[in-house]
């Protein structure tokens, strides 16, 4: 947690992705403006937080990656929770737009590559093809 951050009683979030965890998941998103929803319990009451993706995670939950603001601040914050928390996570909305996945997800601070391009581990080389 950032020393600026806040502590909030929250629905419990899932850990970052580590190469122990095996191979990176498939994860889903959907374009801006039709997304589905959840509703997170923060410190009390239900918050509204907007869904970017899923993936799957290592224990083979579904993990929703969500904006929410947390209550008393104005910024938006990112959020893995894995689902399902009953009492602690709800469904807000469902999106008319199916999601779709990239053939590279996105892990940390890095963007994806690409279908064509990827990336030698440790390297910081592209393996794309020169022609």
């Amino acid at each position: 947690m950032d020393q600026d951050e806040t502590r909030h009683d929250e629905p419990d979030q899932e850990p970052p992705w580590t190469p122990a965890d095996g191979p990176l998941p498939d994860v889903w998103t959907w374009p801006p403006g039709a997304r589905p929803a959840l509703e997170a319990l923060i410190d009390g009451q239900w918050v509204y937080a907007p869904v970017r993706s899923y993936y799957t995670g290592v224990d083979g939950r579904r993990v929703y990656q969500v904006d929410i603001v947390m209550p008393g601040e104005t910024s938006a914050r990112h959020r893995a929770y894995p689902w399902p928390q009953r009492g602690r996570l709800r469904k807000a909305h469902s999106s008319q737009v199916p999601p779709s996945s990239a053939s590279t997800p996105y892990v940390g601070a890095e963007m994806p590559t690409g279908p064509h391009v990827s990336r030698r581990p440790g390297t910081g080389h592209s393996t794309a093809p020169t022609s």
